[in-house]
C-alpha cells in the first residue's frame, strides 16, 4: 500500500514493524512525547531527548524501544509535514499502521496545530534555483584593414572571421520566499564552434534520457 505521507511510496518496513510500539504509549504521554517531536523536528533548541526517555519509561518501555519510538514520530510527522497532507488522509494513513484510534488523534492534532511550526521542513528537502529568462547578443567579429596576407581597400566589405555568443541566464536564486527573492544574471561569452558542440552534446545527452 502507497501512503501520501511517504511520498506516495510504501512505508519503510522498519516503520510498520515497529509502529505497534504505539499502543503501549497512553495517549496523554504520547501528547507530552510528540510536543518533543516536533520541537526535534524544527530543530527547537528547548528538545529534550530525555524527557521522551522518561515519559517511555513511564509507560514500562525499555530505552532502546524509546528510541524507536522517537524515530517513528519524527518520521511520520516530518514525512507529513514535507509532502503537506491533508490531516483526514494523514489520520486515514496512520490508522492502518495499528496505532490505536486515540493516538492516531494525538498525532494529528498536534500535526494539525503545530502546522505553521513545521512549514520549515518543505524548505528542507531538495530544491535548485529557476531559470527565468534567457538574453542572447551575437556579436560579429570583423577583420582589421590587414589581416595575413590579405589588405582591405577603405569601404571594401569584409567578411566576418569569427562570431562571439554573448548570453545572459536570468536565475531566480533558491531559496525564493517572496521576503528573499534574489534573481541574478550571470554573463559568459562563447564561440560559435563551441556553441555549436555543447548543442550537440546536449542534443545527443537528450536522445539518450528520451531512450531510457
Amino acid at each position: 500500500m502507497k501512503f501520501e505521507f511517504c511520498g506516495q511510496n510504501e512505508c519503510p518496513e522498519w516503520v510498520l514493524a515497529e509502529s505497534a510500539l504505539l499502543s503501549k504509549v497512553s495517549a496523554i504521554k504520547l501528547k507530552l512525547i510528540c510536543a518533543q517531536i516536533i520541537k526535534r523536528i524544527i530543530k527547537d533548541p528547548s528538545y529534550e531527548e530525555a524527557k521522551i526517555y522518561r515519559l517511555c519509561s513511564d509507560c514500562k518501555l525499555t530505552q532502546e524501544e524509546g528510541f524507536c519510538i522517537i524515530s517513528i514520530l519524527d518520521y511520520i510527522i516530518h514525512s507529513a509535514a514535507k509532502f503537506n497532507v491533508d490531516q483526514e488522509i494523514f489520520s486515514k494513513e496512520i490508522a492502518h499502521l495499528g496505532i490505536p484510534i486515540e493516538n492516531v488523534s494525538v498525532i494529528v492534532k498536534i500535526y494539525v496545530d503545530k502546522a505553521k511550526d513545521l512549514r520549515v521542513v518543505k524548505h528542507e528537502s531538495l530544491q535548485i534555483s529557476t531559470l527565468k529568462d534567457t538574453h542572447i547578443k551575437i556579436s560579429h567579429i570583423l577583420a582589421s584593414s590587414i589581416v595575413g596576407d590579405k589588405e582591405y581597400e577603405p569601404g571594401e566589405t569584409r567578411e566576418p572571421i569569427g562570431v562571439q555568443i554573448n548570453m545572459g541566464l536570468e536565475i531566480e536564486e533558491f531559496p525564493n520566499e517572496p521576503k528573499s527573492k534574489s534573481t541574478r544574471i550571470h554573463n559568459f561569452a562563447v564561440s560559435y564552434d563551441k556553441l555549436a558542440a555543447l548543442t550537440a552534446e546536449l542534443d545527443n545527452a537528450l536522445e539518450m534520457m528520451k531512450e531510457e
